[in-house]
């Protein structure tokens, strides 16, 4: 009995320092996808809870490819980030009051004097560009 008592310890342990590792990145990348952190944090703790209660099946490299899909995806955003400032303006400006600063159309159309259907256009330019730049980097690797 005592045996597996110390294994249950070392499971949750093991769990434990897992989910310090991995719940505030998540959360951030939840943050991202979300715009709301609360419910990012609810939907991560739900996850966590998940996998605790499935811990024993996960495969024991599952943290590396966790972490190594987190890299991938922070090298990807700040691939797409540096490829956003590089736009010309008022596209950047537009890009970046929509999707970082979460704005609508209309919003950024009042601010900027111009349609929402002007912004629409350097969106659509915007994301056309990023998605070939970023095609173009794959090609090459």
């Amino acid at each position: 009995m005592q045996i597996l008592f110390r294994r249950r310890n070392h499971k949750e342990e093991h769990f434990e320092r897992l989910f310090a590792e991995m719940y505030p990145r998540l959360v951030r990348f939840a943050t991202t996808l979300m715009s709301n952190t609360e419910e990012a944090k609810d939907i991560v703790s739900e996850t966590m809870e998940q996998a605790w209660k499935e811990f024993d099946q996960l495969k024991e490299n599952t943290r590396a490819e966790m972490n190594q899909g987190y890299r991938a995806h922070e090298a990807l955003l700040q691939q797409a980030e540096n490829i956003a400032r590089s736009l010309p303006e008022p596209t950047c400006t537009i890009l970046r009051s929509c999707y970082w600063e979460k704005k609508t159309y209309q919003q950024v159309a009042d601010e900027l004097g111009i349609s929402p259907d002007t912004v629409k256009k350097h969106i659509s330019k915007a994301l056309r560009t990023l998605r070939e730049a970023i095609l173009k980097k794959e090609d090459k690797q």
